[in-house]
């Protein structure tokens, strides 16, 4: 995932969860970036955004958070290399 990848997530979540981003200044919002460009540089963008789609129909409050989007990745990757039971 790249950065160009990274704000646009980011303006998706901000204007579904504006409380979340309201109080954040200039700089705490570089910060964020920055932080999440490294946490999902070996990411396939379109895994992220999946997972930040699923997060957003369970009707939360709050923008998800790295974490919680790594934990839904995980999730959805561990279905898919799960081999089928006999």
């Amino acid at each position: 995932m790249q950065e160009v990848d990274v704000l646009k997530l980011l303006h998706l979540l901000e204007s579904e969860y504006p409380q979340s981003f309201i109080r954040l200044d200039d700089r705490q919002k570089a910060l964020k970036k920055e932080l999440w460009v490294k946490e999902f540089a070996a990411d396939d963008p379109m895994i992220v955004f999946a997972a930040v789609r699923i997060l957003m129909r369970d009707g939360r409050e709050f923008a998800p958070t790295s974490g919680q989007i790594r934990e839904k990745i995980q999730s959805m990757t561990e279905k898919d290399t799960v081999e089928p039971q006999e």
